[in-house]
Formats: structure tokens, C-alpha cells, sequence
């Protein structure tokens, strides 16, 4: 099956997935990284919504969905980076086009981008 992949910070991933109806998945997301951390025990759902909202805040995500016909059409997110500059060293070539509508800071995006263009040690992320 195929998938299209986009780039997108946590915060711009959170809206996404609850304006379109994913809120489930925002909650797996939320409850692996309390699980991962904490006692599994002694989870409530309220507190890690906002612990966990606040701690991923400026995180970097793929988003993944179908783009061919398919069953399941649930988008499958992961985790990149904690810089958009790591996210794009670990994903060249990664869409960002969901920046442009999501993201007021999308214009900053594009400028970390073009500096990293003339860095030699990034270049080839930009020139394959």
C-alpha cells in the first residue's frame, strides 16, 4: 500500500488529527509516552493529556496515510526529532506543505531551510 508521508510539529499534528476525527490516535500517542515514563499504574487520562501536550510541544512528526484506496484509512504518526533540522536531516525530501496552511511560523520554516541550503554539511539533503 501506498503512503504519502508529511512533515509536521506536534502542536499543528494535535489540531490535524482532532479536526479530522483522530482524537483516538492523539490518545495512543499520549498514553506510549506515559507508559514509557511513568508508573502505568497510576495513569489518569486528564493529567497526561496536559503533561504530555506541554512536554511534546516543538516536537517533530511524520504523519503517514493511504494514498490508494484502502480499508483502513487511519493516518500513522511518528516521532522524528526534536528539531524541524534533525526531522529534515532524518527524512530528506519529506512534504511540508502542510506547514503552509497549519503553521503561522511557516515563512521561519522556510528560512532555517534556506540557511541550512548553504551549509555544506546539509547541502545534500536540498541537491540529490
Amino acid at each position: 500500500m501506498e503512503c504519502h508521508s508529511s512533515l509536521l510539529p506536534f502542536e499543528t499534528l494535535v489540531t490535524f488529527l482532532t479536526q479530522n476525527g483522530f482524537s483516538e490516535k492523539l490518545d495512543t500517542i499520549l498514553h506510549i509516552k506515559a507508559l514509557n515514563t511513568g508508573n502505568p499504574h497510576q495513569i489518569d487520562h486528564n493529567q497526561i493529556t496536559q503533561e504530555y501536550l506541554e512536554k511534546l510541544k516543538g516536537t517533530w512528526w511524520e504523519l503517514q496515510w493511504p494514498t490508494t484506496d484502502s480499508d483502513n484509512i487511519t493516518p500513522q504518526c511518528r516521532y522524528l526529532a526534536d528539531s524541524l533540522r534533525d526531522a529534515m536531516r532524518l527524512r530528506p525530501g519529506i512534504d511540508i506543505s502542510m506547514l503552509a496552511d497549519k503553521s503561522s511560523l511557516f515563512v521561519n520554516y522556510l528560512m532555517e531551510i534556506e540557511d541550512w541550503e548553504q551549509d555544506e554539511e546539509y547541502a545534500e539533503l536540498f541537491h540529490e
